[in-house]
């Protein structure tokens, strides 16, 4: 097999790669060009205003854009971070639309600004969209959506030269129903998912499951359509209906392992780690199945939650998802249910200088699924074709965190500063892929005081693989007379996020693979020892790109 590709070839996506980023190196290092994305003038320490009143925003010049007014007051909007939002509407750094306490209104063009700082946005929409938006939370509808475009090329080893463009969004609304009419503590969510382009990804050129967790292809799907009832001030929340296992709700009830980093690199683009995604019989994040979680708050800024979700295997594998919005909405197609529960705590820049966003958790799956590797003979499945054995039951654990540890100015108001991350997934039961997957690494956010909305990125991820597995490949090579043994895969992924716009953030990245899994091969290939991508992401949050408001904040 020729896995080869001529040098002028090789150079072709490393020259798009530097002339992209000659390209937009002007827009990273040059200030912002609106007066109204400038930081907000220098504030007396003492304010003469009351606590529960308001002042006025300082005047702007008139050339600029008028400022959308976020009215603050004596108690916060929300302490839910919109990195707990649900997963299909945490955009990758939520920098430009945080939680907003105080008294006096903040200019959403000076959102996360202290005297001295500014976002650096190129322009700014949101006082297009927040007179509509207003209106329509007053009648209890607020709209969400976000969209994805990411391209990637292998530049260097891999088993092919490629480039590969995908995109996801997710797009839909909610409905207050005591501001409709007057149920308190109701809330209905409905989303659909749409992709585009190639799904496989990276996948093709680098043979990891790793690349990018989009599956099948071009389609649309319903992800969500549920209904959330709080009671006691939302200290209590039941969710029912139709959804995936990162579904979430406002007022600090995040999806299952979801946690605001996870949408910030290509490697996940704002899917859950590998070992969560696939170490279960669960449909995956881009598709619902009918399921239900009870989430409590015991304490200020913790959570617990439990939930149970249909394995429906014909959602989960047919390409065409059985046509929109999925063919099967009874429950003669399950095969066993999946339990998930989650403790955690979550922490804000409104409520600490150094927000927390952690979690523990695990999960049982009690479907029945062939296995891959061995027949009904219990004999290795590479040697002795014929009908697989049948396993019954998966169970994991998992937990993550986000810390900021370093923060660049004593202001509360900023956010500019230092956070690690870490995410570990572990198959108790030894049956699954990947028995350990690790993701650990830094955000640093807002790294020049001209650019507060932007910032650099680094994650290191390790995926541990099941022995059965490694055995199998291992086997497929000797059969073969290949001289190969699978080992464990690494992925270094660094990205710069340039926040174009509130909502609106640009990522080129490079990652470098040791040891891609090439499970996308039938046979293995010794020579598929590393290979290294580059590419581009366009990530778009509409609600907060036109100022649109959201529930609980």
């Amino acid at each position: 097999m020729d896995i080869g590709f001529s040098g002028a070839a090789a150079l072709r996506p490393l020259r798009r790669l530097v002339f992209a980023t000659v390209a937009i190196a002007p827009l990273i290092l040059a200030p912002a060009v609106s007066k109204a994305q400038s930081a907000a003038p220098e504030q007396p320490a003492q304010s003469s205003t009351p606590p529960n009143e308001t002042q006025a925003p300082a005047a702007m010049p008139s050339t600029s854009m008028p400022p959308v007014v976020v009215q603050g007051g004596s108690k916060p909007l929300s302490i839910a971070p919109s990195a707990t939002t649900p997963s299909q509407r945490v955009g990758a750094t939520d920098n430009s639309y945080p939680p907003v306490t105080g008294a006096r209104p903040i200019p959403a063009s000076q959102l996360f600004s202290v005297p001295g700082e500014d976002p650096g946005y190129f322009f700014n929409l949101a006082t297009y969209g927040q007179g509509f938006g207003k209106s329509l939370a007053s009648r209890g509808i607020y709209l969400h959506g976000s969209y994805q475009q990411s391209d990637v090329s292998v530049v260097d080893g891999g088993h092919k030269d490629v480039s590969n463009y995908l995109g996801l969004g997710f797009f839909g609304a909610d409905l207050d129903t005591e501001k409709a009419f007057g149920l308190k503590g109701g809330l209905v969510d409905f989303t659909i998912t749409a992709q585009m382009g190639n799904p496989t990804g990276g996948g093709d050129g680098v043979g990891t499951q790793a690349a990018v967790p989009y599956s099948f292809g071009d389609e649309v799907r319903l992800l969500v359509f549920d209904y959330t009832q709080s009671f006691f001030d939302h200290a209590l929340q039941i969710t029912v209906g139709r959804m995936g296992s990162t579904t979430g709700t406002p007022y600090l009830s995040p999806g299952f392992h979801v946690t605001q980093f996870y949408c910030i690199f290509f490697t996940n683009s704002c899917g859950p780690p590998n070992g969560f995604a696939f170490n279960a019989s669960k449909a995956p994040y881009e598709v619902g199945s009918w399921g239900g979680f009870i989430t409590y708050h015991p304490a200020p800024f913790w959570y617990a939650k439990i939930g149970v979700f249909e394995n429906q295997p014909l959602e989960t594998t047919s390409v065409t998802h059985l046509g929109f919005p999925g063919r099967d909405w009874g429950l003669n197609e399950a095969n066993g249910a999946y339990f998930p529960a989650q403790v955690g705590y979550i922490t804000t820049p409104a409520s600490s200088a150094y927000p927390t966003n952690f979690h523990i958790g695990g999960f049982f799956d009690s479907a029945t699924y062939p296995d891959k590797y061995y027949n009904s003979r219990n004999l290795p499945a590479p040697l002795f074709p014929g009908a697989p054995r049948l396993d019954n039951r998966a169970a994991g654990m998992f937990a993550a965190m986000q810390q900021t540890v370093f923060r660049f100015s004593s202001d509360r108001n900023s956010v500019r500063g230092v956070a690690l991350f870490f995410s570990g997934d572990w198959d108790i039961d030894d049956m699954e892929d990947d028995q350990q997957d690790y993701e650990a690494g830094f955000i640093i956010t807002g790294p020049w005081k001209s650019r507060t909305a932007d910032s650099i990125n680094f994650m290191y991820t390790r995926q541990v693989y099941d022995q059965r597995l490694k055995e199998d490949r291992d086997t497929i090579a000797a059969i073969h007379g290949i001289p190969y043994t699978m080992q464990d895969q690494s992925v270094f992924e660094i990205n710069y996020g340039l926040a174009l716009a509130p909502g609106v953030v640009l990522y080129p990245y490079v990652q470098y693979y040791d040891h891609p899994d090439q499970l996308v091969l039938s046979i293995p290939d010794p020579r598929d020892t590393h290979a290294t991508t580059v590419g581009v992401r366009f990530s778009t949050r509409f609600d907060q790109l036109f100022g649109l408001p959201q529930p609980g904040g």
